[in-house]
């Protein structure tokens, strides 16, 4: 199991990819049980990468799983290595919303969006059609198949419950891992009226207490950014 976290020597994280340092207690104690028997295994031609704690714009995701399409990101270049936030932010834009002209891109994401073009195109990511900018097909530049959130919380489940929906912001699932929790109990009706799963100890993400509602990815830039940093992992792993 590939697991990265805040004790993964910097020379091997890849650029942009930060964590929180993390500390003992129970909820540590419960995210490790979970982590040790909890997980699904990756499908054939899949491979799964697990981030402890990573920052992301709302914040640190207790646990991120990912699972990406090993076949897809062997056929990425060298390039996308290079690749900013900005960039991601772009792409993303122009895959949900594209394409765009330059003036009209220009406009939205500020006046560094032809260096961001540049590199995209660098990446084989984006292309451009006349005077419009196209992004390439999600098939070939987004290799991951399912992008789980764990959020885990021993005392105080609704601040464990609000977080797991703002994960929902970049994950195509989002779970809260609580200790106990009973069937028809205030937290499992919060957490089916606001999509968000439920995880116990004995739980795993194939058999959990309750099911997420499943998005589709990519969900935001930040799916992005966790698809390029399992794709960099992957590769110092060679």
């Amino acid at each position: 199991m590939m697991v990265l976290d805040a004790s993964v020597p910097s020379t091997d994280t890849p650029q942009n990819l930060r964590f929180r340092t993390r500390i003992g207690g129970d909820e540590a104690e419960l995210v490790q049980e979970f982590l040790g028997t909890g997980l699904q295994a990756p499908r054939r031609g899949q491979s799964r990468t697990v981030f402890v704690e990573p920052a992301v714009e709302t914040g640190y995701p207790d646990v991120v799983v990912v699972y990406s399409n090993i076949r897809t990101m062997e056929q990425w270049v060298p390039e996308r290595g290079d690749l900013t936030n900005a960039d991601l932010r772009l792409l993303h834009l122009l895959t949900t919303c594209g394409p765009w002209p330059l003036g009209q891109i220009t406009e939205i994401a500020g006046p560094e969006s032809p260096e961001s073009l540049r590199r995209l195109v660098a990446a084989d990511l984006v292309y451009r059609r006349g005077i419009t900018w196209h992004a390439r097909s999600l098939r070939k530049s987004f290799a991951l198949r399912k992008l789980v959130a764990i959020e885990a919380k021993v005392a105080s489940w609704r601040r464990g419950l609000r977080q797991a929906v703002k994960n929902t912001w970049f994950a195509s699932e989002s779970y809260l891992l609580v200790p106990t929790a009973e069937e028809g109990s205030e937290v499992f009706d919060e957490a089916r009226r606001l999509g968000v799963g439920i995880l116990m100890p004995d739980d795993s993400l194939a058999r959990a207490s309750l099911k997420a509602t499943k998005a589709s990815l990519p969900r935001s830039y930040a799916s992005w950014q966790f698809n390029e940093w399992a794709w960099k992992t992957a590769n110092q792993q060679e």
